[in-house]
């Protein structure tokens, strides 16, 4: 009785077919142009008196860059080592001055990724330190709400102290509305910055951008 009844509720709720054309346009054709007037239109559907539905396949979840973050030393996963280069001139200043004609080749050789990411629309009234602490309230908060756990010891450049730079506001202000996150992993800087979402401080929401650095500066 119990299979009638599970075979009766399939029955019911109907069987999806999943249809793979030699031609694009077919596919085209057959979910986005055919608009049959009624149900005894040539162009309608069905099977048994049941008029079917035609659809795209839903899309896939995107890649959660995070997820494939390499795992290896900073040099390996990010291709530019923060304790070597980047306490003098950062990874956003080597992309700029890389030229496109004189490209590092050979197996092995990687350009320099950046991993510096700007949050901006910080509420300027929040001290230095309040700023650090919400930054990496938000990071943690971004990570476990995807069963991710976020370590900045590990994922920014000489942790917390290191990692985020919060510059002094001017004419009375705390701070000037932004932080500088240095990330140590590349993937982590590209998922905050393209796949992030709901990023906010306090209850006003944020933006995360590449780093870019000021013309003429080293």
């Amino acid at each position: 009785q119990d299979e009638l009844v599970a075979s009766s509720t399939a029955r019911a709720a109907g069987t999806e077919a999943s249809i793979q054309f030699l031609r694009s346009p077919d596919a085209h054709w057959l979910v986005d142009q055919r608009k049959p007037a009624n149900w005894t239109s040539a162009e309608t559907m069905s099977i048994r008196g049941r008029v079917l539905h035609a659809e795209w396949p839903p899309l896939p979840p995107p890649v959660d860059w995070r997820r494939l973050r390499y795992k290896a030393d900073t040099d390996a996963s990010s291709q530019m080592s923060y304790d070597t280069v980047g306490t003098k001139r950062s990874c956003s200043h080597a992309i700029q001055a890389r030229n496109p004609g004189a490209e590092p080749s050979g197996r092995g050789v990687h350009p320099p990724q950046n991993r510096t990411v700007i949050l901006t629309g910080i509420a300027p009234n929040l001290p230095v330190h309040m700023v650090r602490s919400e930054v990496l309230d938000l990071l943690r908060r971004l990570w476990q709400r995807d069963g991710l756990k976020f370590d900045p010891d590990t994922q920014l450049h000489r942790g917390a102290e290191g990692g985020l730079g919060v510059r002094h506001g001017r004419r009375g202000m705390e701070n000037d509305g932004s932080c500088m996150v240095r990330l140590r992993n590349y993937a982590d800087a590209k998922w905050l910055v393209e796949q992030a979402r709901g990023l906010s401080i306090e209850g006003k929401p944020v933006r995360a951008m590449w780093a870019r650095p000021k013309d003429g500066a080293r």
